[in-house]
């Protein structure tokens, strides 16, 4: 049973399952793919009515064929519980020393991600990211000066 404030990810051996359930389940399948997501509200059926997925808060005003959910209850078996992502928070202040890179992480259909790492992990990072998703997208910055870097993310509905 899907809990409120806890994290998921569709299995991969469930993916087309899951968007052959229902109609909807295209549409909502092609957003959280390969992508965790944070639980943070249910219906008065206890269906999963709004989540958190790269920074965006979703729900299913979101979708095109507007769902009478996001997630039923009886889809659960095809999720998997997993850790909360390294994602920056809203309006985080960051102060950055020495060499770095800015990558920003993209996704079809959704909110970039943003990671400020060190010069020498971003290649691991990268790889391991376009591995996961062929479709994905990496643009890197390079900082050489101390600076100080406001991020916010803006409501995409």
């Amino acid at each position: 049973m899907f809990e409120l404030g806890k994290w998921y990810e569709l299995k991969c051996e469930f993916t087309g399952t899951f968007k052959d359930v229902s109609g909807y389940n295209k549409e909502i399948g092609t957003l959280i793919k390969g992508k965790p997501f944070k639980i943070e509200n249910f219906d008065c059926d206890n269906d999963v009515s709004e989540i958190k997925i790269n920074g965006s808060t979703i729900n299913k005003n979101y979708f095109d064929l507007k769902p009478p959910c996001i997630l039923s209850q009886d889809e659960f078996w095809m999720f998997k519980e997993v850790e909360a992502p390294e994602i920056l928070s809203e309006d985080q202040e960051i102060l950055i020393k020495g060499k770095t890179k800015v990558l920003v992480f993209s996704f079809k259909n959704s909110l970039p991600i943003t990671k400020i790492v060190l010069d020498s992990e971003s290649e691991n990072i990268i790889n391991d990211f376009l591995f996961k998703n062929p479709n994905g997208k990496v643009d890197v910055y390079s900082l050489d000066k101390t600076a100080q870097l406001t991020i916010s993310y803006k409501e995409h509905l």
